[in-house]
């Protein structure tokens, strides 16, 4: 595969701050239609990482430097309106427990036009595109006039991935997608996910530290400790024969706890 064949393409990825280094990500490669997933504990580095690559670090104080392709573009270096362009068209971030990242002040139908006006789509055409999200999430249409506290968290995380759907979005960037769920509509959200990938070529770069979920979505896995990866290649390799003991540790802690691995 060539960096153009990639989604996302990083190569010798360092992000420190007063010269400790926060996160260092050797390689990465994301191409339509598979999800690769960032796993680690906290503090691993596995945020960190997937912030800088959508370039959302800029301004906070760290030093990122690397070379990183993102649709073709230098989330390090670009001007903040060419990431625009990209961000939301074509990549689209969804947050750890969504519910805390919508406005409460307004109905997710208004959000929704909202994010679509701002990226240019007329009214007309986006009712459509909001209808069709909906339908592609199964969230019934009268949720457009619901505010953010009056959905389940299941309902929450669905509208976050409907609006990127709705914005076109060729690859969504996922931080701990289910963590604030319950168990059903963690296995309702992750074959969405699994769906989207298989069926609409959307790229997936998942944030976990779930290696349950992980396993049933990942093509390929990086395991990062202490901002460093340990581990790196497909998920059956990885879980199956891993090659760190912190790899080993993590697929321990995920059988204790009864998720599997």
């Amino acid at each position: 595969m060539t960096v153009q064949d990639a989604l996302l393409s990083v190569q010798d990825l360092r992000v420190s701050l007063r010269g400790r280094t926060l996160a260092s990500l050797p390689q990465l490669d994301l191409r339509a239609g598979e999800c690769v997933s960032i796993v680690g504990e906290s503090g691993s580095g596995k945020t960190t990482s997937l912030m800088t690559v959508l370039g959302l670090n800029r301004g906070t104080g760290l030093d990122c430097e690397g070379d990183v392709s993102l649709f073709g573009v230098d989330p390090l270096t670009a001007s903040e309106g060419r990431l625009r362009r990209i961000r939301g068209r074509q990549v689209s971030l969804i947050m750890q427990s969504p519910q805390s990242a919508l406005n409460p002040t307004l109905k997710l139908g208004t959000m929704l036009m909202r994010v679509l006006g701002a990226h240019g789509v007329g009214k007309s055409e986006a009712q459509t595109r909001m209808k069709a999200a909906f339908a592609s999430v199964r969230l019934r249409d009268e949720l457009a006039d619901s505010y953010p506290h009056q959905v389940s968290g299941g309902q929450a995380q669905r509208f976050a991935i409907a609006l990127a759907l709705a914005l076109g979005s060729q690859m969504i960037a996922a931080d701990e997608p289910t963590s604030a769920l319950d168990m059903t509509v963690q296995a309702e959200i992750t074959a969405l996910l699994r769906e989207l990938c298989a069926d609409r070529g959307l790229g997936l770069l998942l944030v976990s530290h779930d290696l349950a979920l992980v396993s049933t979505l990942a093509d390929r896995v990086v395991v990062m400790k202490d901002g460093a990866v340990v581990d790196s290649d497909e998920t059956v390799r990885v879980l199956t024969r891993p090659s760190s003991e912190y790899t080993v540790e993590l697929i321990n802690a995920g059988l204790a706890l009864g998720g599997g691995a």
